[in-house]
């Protein structure tokens, strides 16, 4: 998947609804581009793995699952694991979930929502943290888990991957590293 590096800023929300029923033509193609704007290394399964969740989507805890196994990943396969943890934790939040129209990201908060989200994100810049750090409170409030629908659509969406000689490298690599299955063979297969 390719996640365009944007800063973080805080966003008017409309009052549209958030779609809790899915199509299959609701579903964006998965893209990936390996390790995104850098050098893909022994460890591109790890971004292979890392832009198939970031493109499932979730909510927080999926993403912060997410990206420390893009961490241990790398580091198991001799990587920069702990540089790129920093890059896609500080900026990765616009690539998640998009698979889903609006990321799958509630676009109704309330008046009450959006203040502490910007008073979180006021207290990371009073600490001296650039404001394209993501929020916690912002991730927390507008990531919506995925519905057993949404996760039965990916499957029928993925199947035909599966069987690409892509996919099939990528997940060998991925356990020849870490002695374990990516995280998405569970989720997609």
């Amino acid at each position: 998947m390719r996640i365009q590096s944007t800063r973080c800023h805080l966003i008017t929300y409309s009052t549209s609804v958030f779609a809790t029923e899915w199509s299959a033509e609701d579903v964006k193609p998965f893209v990936t581009d390996g390790c995104t704007a850098s050098p893909d290394g022994s460890w591109v399964h790890c971004c292979y793995e890392h832009d198939l969740l970031y493109w499932i989507g979730g909510d927080f805890e999926a993403r912060l699952k997410a990206d420390d196994q893009l961490r241990t990943c790398m580091n198991a396969s001799d990587g920069p694991g702990e540089v790129y943890y920093g890059f896609v934790r500080a900026g990765g939040m616009e690539g998640w979930g998009k698979a889903w129209p609006n990321n799958n990201r509630k676009q109704d908060l309330t008046a009450e929502e959006i203040e502490l989200i910007q008073a979180e994100r006021d207290l990371w810049i009073s600490l001296g943290r650039p404001s394209t750090f993501t929020f916690v409170l912002l991730e927390t409030t507008i990531f919506s888990e995925l519905t057993h629908q949404q996760t039965d659509l990916l499957r029928d969406y993925f199947r035909p991957y599966i069987e690409s000689d892509l996919h099939q490298e990528m997940v060998r690599r991925y356990i020849r590293a870490t002695g374990e299955l990516p995280l998405f063979v569970e989720m997609l297969h």
